[in-house]
């Protein structure tokens, strides 16, 4: 039997140990908006109704971003509203417990919750399209831009964004406004699972869970890179989306290139990767108009040989372990990374190869593993 490539294998081999083998990564000179939010409360979801997005509407806290708003104490103020959320969402057959949410969150709230923040468009981009970007918001959002509606997002899964040449321009500011609700409509989101099981089922949580940021682009940016390595010939072919003609360049881990060029991209001497010698590669990518994407890779091919998984032609054994990505203190998957070192650590003491989460459990590919060096 002739062997066959894997692709796309849900089996990540020590997620931390080896990057994506594509990715979609911020552009050049963005801003981090992470840190300090207006918030506001709508418990009888009337903010939308009363123009919350308009200026001059007064929030009453603050709030972190990215977050769970339970894990930063934000709940009902009143026994009365919180009983009343519980009984209409109790599921009535005791299935992973009690069915009480307040027995399983320290602090309950469905929202719909409102942050604010008022950020500046740098001048520098004169000349580019400023996009304002959510890479996760749970469960769905509508975003104001200066108080004009800049559209709704409802997949908690994806991030999102939005073009913000309509309504501010480089050098201006720019007050982001967002609703979300964490309520779960069966007719427009009928899906369980993932973010929803904290390893029960029936509780409610929310918030902007993942980072957001300003970047800018030119007319026609790279949305999307994929590095796919080829061992045999000691090379690396890449795919960007959209199409495009590109200029490549591949660092070592000391940051010293090794490689310029166009795909196929040939890398003299490549250090091949392995659960055991995590060598990882920087692939810088230019476009046409300057814009640039910058994703990490490791010379491996995983492929089938009869009844044998064989890395990079060596056979493998795959042992590991499935991670549900439950974190009872933020909630909400922790957006650096020093949990999952931890617990990738432990999945290597145990000499784990492998490692299976959910799909919500989104780690990002500048995150380096600290023997991942060339």
């Amino acid at each position: 039997m002739s062997a066959r490539l894997l692709r796309g294998s849900i089996l990540g081999l020590l997620a931390a140990c080896a990057a994506p083998a594509g990715g979609m990564a911020a552009g050049a000179g963005a801003v981090d908006l992470s840190g300090e939010w207006d918030f506001r409360m709508d418990p009888e979801d009337r903010g939308t109704a009363e123009r919350w997005f308009e200026p001059g509407t007064a929030f009453d806290r603050k709030i972190h971003v990215p977050g769970a708003w339970n894990a930063q104490g934000v709940a009902f103020t009143s026994e009365i509203e919180l009983r009343a959320h519980e009984a209409r969402h109790l599921n009535g057959t005791n299935l992973l417990g009690v069915d009480r949410e307040a027995e399983k969150l320290y602090s309950v709230f469905p929202g719909p919750a409102w942050y604010r923040r008022t950020v500046d468009i740098p001048a520098s981009w004169e000349g580019k399209i400023p996009w304002l970007v959510f890479e996760g918001v749970h469960r769905s959002a509508d975003v104001w831009i200066n108080g004009q509606v800049a559209g709704s997002h409802g997949s908690y899964l994806s991030g999102f964004r939005f073009d913000l040449s309509a309504w501010v321009r480089p050098g201006q500011a720019a007050t982001v406004t967002v609703r979300v609700d964490a309520r779960r409509r069966k007719e427009v989101d009928p899906l369980l699972g993932c973010l929803d099981t904290l390893d029960f089922l029936y509780v409610t949580w929310g918030g902007i869970h993942r980072p957001v940021r300003l970047e800018a682009t030119g007319p026609r940016p790279i949305q999307r890179v994929f590095a796919i390595p080829h061992v045999a010939e000691s090379s690396v072919e890449v795919q960007v989306e959209p199409a495009m003609p590109v200029g490549l360049e591949v660092l070592d881990a000391a940051g010293v290139p090794v490689a310029r060029g166009t795909s196929p991209l040939r890398i003299p001497q490549a250090k091949l990767w392995s659960p055991q010698s995590p060598v990882l590669y920087t692939l810088r990518v230019t476009g046409p108009g300057g814009d640039g994407r910058t994703i990490r890779f490791g010379m491996r091919e995983l492929r089938v040989r009869g009844s044998q998984f064989v890395l990079n032609g060596r056979p493998i054994f795959l042992r590991g372990y499935g991670d549900d990505c439950i974190f009872p203190n933020t909630i909400a998957p922790p957006v650096g990374p020093e949990e999952y070192r931890r617990r990738l650590s432990f999945a290597r003491a145990w000499a784990s190869t492998t490692s299976a989460t959910t799909a919500g459990c989104r780690r990002p590919s500048t995150w380096t593993w600290p023997t991942s060096s060339a």
